[in-house]
C-alpha cells in the first residue's frame, strides 16, 4: 500500500508542476489529459505485488488546475 500511495503522490506532483509551467503568452484553448497506470512491474525496481491501481489527471485549458 505503501507503495501505492508512493506512485499517486509522484504522479499528483508531476501533473501539477506539468500545469504549473504550461501558462505561456500563447494560452491553449483544450483541456489536456493524462493517465496513469500503476502495478509493481511499472516501477524501478519491479517488485511482484497484486496492487495495482490507474489515476486520471486533467489539466485544464490554462494550465492552472488539475483534476
Amino acid at each position: 500500500m505503501r507503495m501505492f500511495s508512493s506512485q499517486v503522490a509522484f504522479a499528483v506532483a508531476t501533473f501539477s508542476s506539468l500545469a504549473a509551467c504550461s501558462y505561456a503568452e500563447d494560452i491553449p484553448t483544450t483541456a489536456h489529459s493524462f493517465e496513469a497506470i500503476l502495478a509493481g512491474d511499472r516501477v524501478v525496481p519491479p517488485v511482484a505485488t497484486a496492487a495495482s491501481g490507474s489515476a486520471t489527471f486533467e489539466v485544464n485549458a490554462r494550465g492552472t488546475a488539475v483534476h
